[in-house]
C-alpha cells in the first residue's frame, strides 16, 4: 500500500509527527478554536480558507479542495516524491529508514555521492575566489556582467587546470568520484578529474542537493559545454538547471521560461528575470514538462529564431501536448537572429524583455501556423492534408476545454460550418481506438463511486473522522455476508483501528496510500469535513442500525429459504421470529 517502504514504519512515523509543526514551519497560520487557519499555499486567496486539524492530522482548503495528511502536504508544497518525504520526516525525528522491501527497488544510493558533489562545489567556488581579478574565470564573469551576488546564488565556481585537483584530495574515495561523474577511470588504474579549466555550474535537484555539474570553456575550445554523465543521482532527461534557484526566489511562479544554456539562465537572473531554467544539453522531455507544471501553470519556451531553434521548439511542443489541461498554457518566444536570451536582455533591457514574454505566441498559434507552411488550405486537397497533419498531434491532448477550443480554431481555419464541429471531432479521434469510444467500466471496489449516503460509505467516512467509533463493532466479519460495495474495506478498516487505537485520519490515509482504495479514501476525507465530534456518534449509530437491519434481513432471507424447503429447525424458527421482531423495531426507530 505504501510502495516498498514497510507499512508498519509509515504507521510509526505518522504517529510521531505533528502536522501543525510541519505546516507551521512553512506557512503562517492562526489558531481558530480547535483548528488552525491560513491562506492556502496552493492557490491565491485573500480570505483564509485553509484549515489544519491537529486532532485529525489533516489539512483541507475549502477554496481549491486541496487536502490530505502531512505527507501529502510535503509532496505538494516541497514538490517531493513520496520516498523523499518519508526520508525527510524520518530524519527530522531521528528514525532510521528501514531497508527497502525486495522487488524492483532501486539500489540504495550512498549519501557519500552527495557529500562528494557538495565538496567539489565548494572547491570550485573557492578556486573562483582565489587570486581575485587575476583569475581568468572572474574576469570572464565580469565581462559578462555577472555580479558576485548572482554568482553566489547559483554557486558558480571554477575548475582550474590540472588533472588531479579533486582526485588528489579524495584519494580514498576514487570509486565514489567515478560513480558520481567527477572523475574518469584510467585504463592503467586510478582516475583523473573530469572537469579542467572550466567555469562550473552546479546542477541541483528539487531538494537543493548538488547532483551534477555543467562546465563551460571561456574561449573557443570545443566542446563548449561539458556536462556530468548519467549517474545514480543524476538523470539529465529529468533535471532542469536553475529550477531550484527559481523556486527559492518565488515558490509559486507565474510562469517558467525555458532557455537553452546555463549562461542564459544566469544572465536573465542578473536582469531580475528569476524564472528561467535550462535543459541539460537535451531536448525538452515529458519529464521536464511534468516537473515544470508542478511549479506553474504556464511555460514559455525561448529559443533562437533560426532553423535549429524552430526545430527545438517543435520538439518541445510535441512533448507538451499531453499536459495541456487544467488551465495550463504553453507559449513560444523566438529571439532575434544573431541573439540569444543573454545578449537580447542586455540589448533591450528587463522591462521590454518581460513584455516579450507576455506577448509570446500561444501553442495553438505555433502549432497550426507551423503545419500550414506547406498546406494550401484554399484547396480541398490542402485542407485534407492539413487535417491529417493535425490529427496525431491533437490526439495527444487530454479531453477538456483546451482541446475543444483548439478544435473550434481548427474549424475556422478549414472553413468548416459551425454545425460540422462534431464531424470534425469524430474525424480527428476516429483512430484513438475502440476503447476510447466505449463506456469505461466502473473500477472494482471503488467505494468512492457509490451513492453519496450509502451506509458503508458513511460508516467509513465517520470512522476516518473519529477512529474510536470502530470500538463499537466487536465482530466486523459478519458484514462481509452482505456483499455490499466497500464492505471489505469497512471490515479491514475496523480491524486496523482495533489494532491501532491511537490512529488518526492522517495515518489512515497514509496506510492505504497507493492501494485500490487510496483515491476513494482521499475523497471520503472531505465528507462532512471538520464535523463536530459530538455529532458523529449519533450519525454513526444511525448508520449501524441500517447495517444491522440489512444483516437481519439477509439472515431472514436465508432462513425463509429453509422454511420453503421444509428443513427449518425449531431453533431456526425461533431465530427467524427474533429477527422479524428486530427488523420491525429498527424500522420503527426514528432515523438520526
Amino acid at each position: 500500500m505504501a510502495g516498498r517502504i514497510p507499512e508498519q514504519f509509515i504507521d510509526q512515523l505518522m504517529s510521531r509527527i505533528d502536522i501543525i509543526d510541519i505546516i507551521g514551519s512553512r506557512i503562517q497560520m492562526k489558531k481558530q478554536g480547535q483548528n488552525y487557519q491560513a491562506l492556502c499555499p496552493f492557490h491565491n486567496e485573500k480570505t483564509p480558507s485553509f484549515v489544519i486539524s491537529p486532532n485529525k492530522q489533516i489539512y483541507h482548503c475549502f477554496g481549491c479542495g486541496a487536502h490530505g495528511s502531512a505527507i501529502r502536504f510535503l509532496m505538494e508544497y516541497d514538490n517531493l516524491e513520496f520516498p523523499e518525504v518519508i526520508e525527510e520526516l524520518a530524519k527530522s525525528i531521528g528514525m532510521e529508514l528501514p531497508a527497502l522491501q525486495q522487488g524492483h527497488a532501486k539500489p540504495k544510493i550512498s549519501s557519500d555521492l552527495y557529500e562528494i558533489t557538495e565538496f567539489c562545489s565548494k572547491f570550485f567556488q573557492k578556486s573562483l575566489r582565489d587570486n581575485g581579478d587575476q583569475n581568468v574565470a572572474v574576469r570572464y564573469l565580469k565581462q559578462r556582467d555577472v555580479s558576485g551576488e548572482v554568482a553566489a546564488r547559483f554557486a558558480i565556481g571554477y575548475a582550474p587546470p590540472g588533472w588531479d585537483n579533486i582526485t588528489s584530495q579524495l584519494r580514498s574515495q576514487q570509486k565514489e568520484l567515478i560513480e558520481c561523474g567527477m572523475a574518469i577511470e584510467k585504463e592503467s588504474g586510478g582516475c583523473y578529474d573530469r572537469f579542467r579549466d572550466r567555469l562550473m555550474f552546479p546542477i541541483r535537484d528539487r531538494r537543493g542537493r548538488i547532483i551534477a555539474f555543467g562546465g563551460r570553456v571561456m574561449n573557443d575550445e570545443l566542446p563548449k559545454y561539458l556536462n556530468s554523465p548519467e549517474t545514480p543521482i543524476f538523470h539529465k532527461g529529468r533535471e532542469l538547471y536553475g529550477l531550484y534557484e527559481a523556486t527559492q526566489q518565488n515558490r509559486r511562479l507565474e510562469n517558467i521560461l525555458v532557455v537553452e544554456g546555463y549562461m542564459d539562465v544566469v544572465a536573465l537572473a542578473q536582469f531580475d528575470i528569476n524564472n528561467a531554467v535550462a535543459t541539460l544539453g537535451t531536448s525538452t522531455s515529458k519529464d521536464h514538462i511534468e516537473r515544470i507544471f508542478k511549479h506553474t501553470e504556464e511555460v514559455v519556451f525561448c529559443f533562437d529564431g533560426d532553423k535549429a531553434g524552430k526545430a527545438a521548439a517543435w520538439r518541445a511542443l510535441e512533448n507538451t501536448l499531453f499536459a495541456m489541461h487544467k488551465g495550463r498554457q504553453a507559449k513560444f518566444l523566438f529571439v532575434d537572429e544573431g541573439d540569444d536570451p543573454d545578449t537580447m536582455v542586455r540589448r533591450i533591457g528587463t522591462e521590454q524583455f518581460k513584455e516579450l514574454i507576455k506577448s509570446a505566441q500561444p501553442l495553438s498559434h505555433f502549432l497550426f501556423h507551423s503545419l500550414l507552411n506547406d498546406c494550401d488550405i484554399g484547396t480541398l486537397d490542402g485542407r485534407s492534408r492539413f487535417l491529417e497533419k493535425c490529427k496525431p498531434l491533437l490526439q495527444q491532448i487530454p479531453k477538456g476545454s483546451y482541446l475543444d477550443l483548439l478544435l473550434e480554431e481548427l474549424s475556422k481555419l478549414t472553413h468548416l460550418k459551425l454545425g460540422d464541429a462534431d464531424k470534425l471531432k469524430s474525424l480527428i479521434f476516429s483512430s484513438r481506438g475502440k476503447q476510447e469510444s466505449q463506456p469505461l467500466k466502473p473500477k472494482a471496489k471503488n467505494v468512492g463511486s457509490e451513492q453519496q449516503k450509502s451506509p458503508i460509505r458513511s460508516a467509513i467516512a465517520f470512522m476516518m473522522h473519529k477512529p474510536s467509533l470502530a470500538s463499537y463493532i466487536t465482530a466486523p466479519d459478519v458484514y462481509l455476508s452482505l456483499n455490499l460495495p466497500g464492505g471489505d474495506l469497512f471490515v479491514e478498516m475496523i480491524k486496523y483501528l482495533h489494532a491501532n487505537p491511537n490512529a488518526h485520519m492522517g495515518l489512515i490515509l497514509e496506510h492505504w496510500r497507493g492501494s485500490e482504495y487510496g483515491s476513494a479514501l482521499a475523497k471520503l476525507a472531505t465528507f462532512n469535513h471538520m464535523i463536530p465530534d459530538d455529532g458523529i456518534e449519533a450519525q454513526f449509530d444511525g448508520v449501524l442500525r441500517q447495517l444491522e437491519s440489512a444483516l437481519a434481513s439477509h439472515e431472514i432471507t436465508m432462513l425463509e429459504r429453509k422454511m420453503h424447503q421444509g428443513i427449518m429447525t425449531l431453533e431456526e424458527q425461533q431465530r427467524w421470529l427474533q429477527l422479524i421482531s428486530k427488523v420491525n423495531q429498527l424500522k420503527s426507530t426514528k432515523k438520526l
